[in-house]
């Protein structure tokens, strides 16, 4: 607070240091204080300006305030008058508040920053708050001079307990409101929606229902996706389960045909690189299911084969004369 918004505080100031031959010794005055610095620091140079002006105790408590300014003067205003007379008193007072007001100031800037963190429950984010409020706005906030007031006893009693259960109520809204704003994101999207709670007790009940929730449907969902990973697995072990199952595909260990090549044999046939199924010891067939003579046989005479849909198809001799089909008609080149 200036100067100019309390005249009669800046004129008083004029008259003690024009009548204390300060000015006439060259010595300095106090310099005024608003609060924002520290005060026991300021203090110290206020008593170095009074001890060489000399100035008594009762004296310095007169003239410290006209040189207070801002929150500081504002802090004196409010302080009881018997707290005022003394030197002792005064000073003591006075640092005990300021330094509550520096506190104050770091709370609210914490309190405007705080949000719940992952991990934090909301036991601790609530009680976190409650501190932080409770440092904000001190007692001293709500500070009222009621010994001014022209009251009775009962009414300024009244009036003292009036002002306590307003400052509870300021504390709890504001730590209501920091609250809900403050949550997780997943449980503040949640209860914005839900009644407004009329205390943070039950601000904190309605968001352990939402955090509970949140929990089961995180479960469930985790669940569902481990029943699908299973079986998932399961169809592939079970497919992988089935191909080795199937007879068709049982074709044993390779092995090698002087004549033929690598093959497998499954127990009743052979089978090679180019899909040729054969006899192992005297003929094959290729796709066209044609019987071939191994090459190490002499004569196999006439024969007739079927394939696998009853057809008959073509026999040879080691004469390379080929019938087809069994009715004996010839071909001159096949």
């Amino acid at each position: 607070m200036k100067d100019e918004k309390k005249p009669e505080l800046g004129m008083e100031r004029k008259n003690i240091e024009a009548n204390s031959g300060g000015s006439v010794l060259g010595l300095p005055y106090p310099k005024s204080y608003d609060g924002s610095e520290d005060f026991v620091c300021y203090l110290k140079t206020f008593n170095r300006v009074a001890t060489a002006h000399g100035w008594m105790p009762a004296r310095c408590a007169q003239i410290l305030p006209l040189y207070l300014t801002g929150s500081a003067l504002a802090i004196y205003e409010g302080m009881p008058d018997r707290e005022k007379n003394s030197w002792k008193v005064l000073v003591e007072g006075l640092a005990s508040r300021l330094k509550k007001m520096s506190t104050k100031e770091m709370a609210l800037e914490k309190l405007a920053e705080r949000r719940q963190e992952f991990g934090e429950s909301l036991e601790e984010f609530s009680n976190d708050l409650k501190k932080l409020v409770e440092r904000a706005y001190p007692d001293a906030s709500f500070e009222l001079n009621i010994s001014a007031l022209k009251l009775e006893d009962d009414q300024k009693k009244n009036l003292k307990t009036e002002i306590e259960n307003m400052a509870k109520r300021f504390r709890e809204e504001i730590c209501l409101e920091k609250f809900k704003y403050g949550l997780l994101p997943e449980i503040r999207e949640k209860i914005i929606f839900m009644k407004v709670p009329s205390s943070l007790a039950e601000a904190v009940s309605q968001a352990r229902r939402v955090e509970e929730l949140n929990l089961t449907i995180k479960a469930d969902t985790w669940k569902r996706m481990e029943e699908i990973e299973v079986d998932a697995a399961l169809a592939g072990v079970n497919e992988v389960g089935e191909i080795n199952a199937d007879p068709d595909n049982d074709w044993g260990e390779e092995m090698t045909d002087p004549n033929f090549g690598p093959y497998y044999n499954n127990g009743d046939e052979y089978y090679n690189d180019h899909a040729q199924y054969y006899d192992h010891d005297q003929n094959y067939v290729d796709e066209e299911c044609q019987w071939m003579p191994n090459e190490n046989n002499e004569y196999w005479g006439e024969e007739e084969y079927q394939d696998q849909f009853g057809n008959d198809f073509c026999c040879f001799d080691d004469q390379d004369d080929q019938h087809w089909p069994t009715d004996q008609t010839g071909f001159d080149e096949f």
